[in-house]
């Protein structure tokens, strides 16, 4: 498939350059700014554009991260200064993985910057976007000094991201896929050209477009269905799906790449860590700069009307996925519950989710 819409182009580079470690270059007008994301800082090279830059360089934390350190009264785009030395990038990296042998030692280096770059939003969704933790350093440049050096984007290029991510969804290919309980089962492929990650569709049975279609959807969790972790329900959820669609006229599982709530592998291993350290699933999130729940349900409303389905029978407990498939003028007929079985790894994660989530709490004891 060639990409010829202009967005969908400058979105898919600035992940993409976000994500192989290379920074990038917003113009506003005539301002240009650099901005890196913080697991890829260059010290070397922060220190040389120090002496050539038009302001100080900063660093932009997400309003979430900026209230669980300093409280309720940062504005929405917050941000603290910082005098780029090793130490201090030492300092970020440890308050968003709470190290708190290094964050501890750090106090009062923070500076409310009045008047943020008005795209600073989207550059952070970008880096949520590429699956790197949203803390960005960056400083206004002289356009002139890295001409050429780095992709520049027009600040109006990078705004409504998940819109053009879900737009940009297109079918690739299918095949049949026998199963252990469905050896007519049939798998299909969809790719995100917007940022590249893959999405898959599982048709069970045959399903009737001209009824409430049965449908799970599953976001990918390696840890729980390949490796059948004991921190979560996911294997639970999805072999529970697979047996109510084999029982009840078929339907479909929509899989979508949204690994750790939305966070990507790398950054929900770095959550399960924070959990063991004490924090709940959510928190650890929250910690890292990103919210609850990352994720763009989105995507499965654009592969369902694909498959033109537009009333189903929702297989969740997740009350986000309900508003989602409404928002996108998809039926709910009905929800279908799927229950949970506790074990001493999972308890708090079920009970934080029932909590602090949009989600319902249906529990059978003693997996």
């Amino acid at each position: 498939m060639i990409i010829r819409n202009k967005k969908w182009i400058s979105i898919d580079r600035a992940i993409n350059e976000f994500r192989s470690g290379r920074p990038i270059i917003i113009s506003n007008k005539k301002d240009s700014w650099i901005f890196f994301t913080l697991e890829h800082v260059n010290i070397k090279f922060l220190l040389y554009i120090s002496r050539k830059s038009l302001t100080q360089i900063y660093s932009y934390i997400t309003n979430k991260k900026a209230r669980s350190m300093y409280g309720n009264s940062f504005s929405h785009n917050s941000c603290i200064s910082m005098r780029f030395i090793k130490s201090d990038i030492k300092w970020l990296k440890a308050i968003h993985t709470n190290d708190l042998t290094i964050s501890g030692k750090t106090k009062g280096k923070k500076e409310l910057l009045t008047k943020n770059p008005k795209f600073i939003d989207d550059v952070i969704n970008l880096a949520k976007n590429a699956k790197m933790i949203p803390c960005l350093i960056g400083c206004k440049i002289n356009s002139k000094f890295l001409k050429n050096s780095y992709l520049n984007f027009n600040y109006n290029e990078i705004n409504s991201q998940h819109k053009f991510i879900a737009e940009s969804t297109k079918f690739i290919s299918e095949s049949r896929m026998p199963i252990k309980k469905d050896h007519e089962a049939k798998i299909m492929i969809f790719k995100s050209y917007v940022g590249g990650l893959e999405h898959v569709a599982i048709k069970i049975g045959s399903p009737s477009i001209k009824n409430s279609v049965n449908v799970r959807i599953q976001s990918v969790c390696l840890t729980g269905e390949v490796f059948h972790s004991m921190k979560c329900d996911c294997y639970q959820q999805l072999h529970q799906s697979i047996d109510y669609l084999i029982n009840n006229k078929g339907g479909y599982i929509i899989h979508l790449e949204q690994e750790g709530r939305g966070i990507g592998l790398a950054n929900k291993i770095k959550a399960y860590d924070l959990q063991f350290k004490g924090m709940d699933t959510f928190n650890a999130d929250i910690a890292m700069g990103f919210l609850g729940d990352e994720r763009d349900f989105t995507i499965a409303a654009k592969i369902l009307k694909y498959l033109k389905v537009k009333k189903v029978n929702l297989i969740t407990n997740n009350k986000d996925k309900i508003k989602a498939l409404i928002k996108n003028k998809i039926k709910i007929n009905k929800q279908v519950p799927t229950f949970a079985r506790q074990n001493k790894f999972n308890i708090e994660y079920l009970t934080t989710r029932a909590k602090k989530m949009n989600y319902k709490a249906n529990f059978k004891r003693n997996f």
